[in-house]
């Protein structure tokens, strides 16, 4: 029989959340853009591309989307 005290959980993925993510989720918030569109989504998007020599990106929700 197993010991469930003794079961480690083991994170998919941890959130690293070291710089000024509040203070987006919060501007997003403000301006009402909580979804898959807005301004923020569009900036990732052209900045994205920019930095690995693409012409365009977009942005999705999860890799089950892409």
């Amino acid at each position: 029989m197993i010991n469930a005290g003794a079961i480690r959980s083991i994170p998919v993925n941890e959130p690293v959340l070291c710089g000024n993510e509040k203070k987006y989720l919060i501007e997003c918030i403000d301006m009402g853009w909580i979804s898959l569109e807005g301004p923020s989504v569009k900036k990732f998007e052209e900045q994205f591309s920019a930095h690995i020599g693409r012409k365009f990106g977009i942005a999705v929700s999860s890799d089950t989307v892409a």
